[in-house]
């Protein structure tokens, strides 16, 4: 508890994107390096790994931010992805900005999320890979049909070297943060103007 109420006085204090680039990731990868090498503290990666999850949940919680709805922004693990923590934190930044995302979580099959955001006509989608999976690559195409105005962004470690098309590549946390916030503000903004 101690671990995890350390990490939301920092989330807090320097905000999401920067408490992830300066604190939790350089840790995380410091943790994972180490088990690599040794084969030792796979439980303390896995705890350190909840904690963090938590604190997340836990600081985007706590924000003021718009209703999750119709036109927000959706992200998900691809097909074979375990690891999601950056999406968590992904949210918890979007939550800072009052952007409203909805989290399907890991191991998200490409059609299910096209499904999702054919029905809730998502103004974009994120979907994170850490490790290669070509299934992902391959359902690209049916996530970007499932409507005209969805933006398609990918992230993550596991897209290098894998047919991107028709998604748009995140360079880092913040790039994706920061087109969904874009994608979202877009749509609101053609909503708005569709009323008038």
């Amino acid at each position: 508890m101690a671990v995890e109420d350390s990490i939301v006085a920092a989330l807090r204090e320097r905000g999401t994107l920067v408490a992830w680039e300066e604190i939790v990731r350089p840790v995380l990868v410091s943790v994972g390096e180490h088990w690599q090498r040794s084969g030792a503290g796979i439980e303390i990666e896995h705890l350190l790994t909840q904690a963090v999850t938590t604190a997340f949940v836990r600081h985007a919680a706590e924000l003021p931010t718009e209703p999750v709805q119709d036109n927000s922004v959706l992200m998900a693990g691809g097909p074979q992805e375990e690891h999601i923590i950056a999406l968590h934190a992904a949210r918890a930044a979007l939550a800072e900005r009052g952007v409203p995302a909805r989290l399907l979580g890991p191991r998200t099959p490409m059609t299910a999320l096209a499904t999702a955001a054919r029905r809730t006509r998502a103004a974009g989608v994120l979907v994170w890979l850490s490790i290669p999976d070509p299934s992902a690559a391959q359902g690209l195409a049916t996530v970007r049909a499932a409507h005209r105005r969805l933006v398609v962004l990918i992230g993550g470690p596991g897209w290098d070297g894998l047919p991107t098309v028709p998604a748009t590549r995140c360079e880092s946390l913040a790039d994706s943060v920061n087109l969904l916030e874009q994608a979202w503000a877009d749509r609101q903004g053609s909503a708005r103007g569709s009323v008038d």
